[in-house]
């Protein structure tokens, strides 16, 4: 909350010098959009990783190479 009221302080002290000191407000929401974004976008990507649980997991040379001969030999 202190954030806000800093920014407050430099946009009423930066408005004495110039009329464009109001952008500065901008920070607020952009910060806002950032940390939010930041927060959900690694519950999102969770989300979409549902359904690949399901499938099988992927196989290296030697697992394959053995099933390969359980098949063959009957084992």
């Amino acid at each position: 909350m202190f954030d806000i009221i800093y920014i407050t302080w430099a946009v009423h002290l930066l408005s004495l010098i110039t009329s464009f000191a109001w952008w500065l407000y901008s920070a607020i929401p952009i910060y806002l959009i950032y940390i939010l974004t930041k927060k959900s976008l690694p519950f999102l990507s969770h989300m979409g990783q549902n359904g690949s649980e399901t499938a099988e997991p992927a196989k290296s040379k030697r697992q394959a190479k053995l099933e390969k001969r359980r098949e063959k030999f009957g084992r």
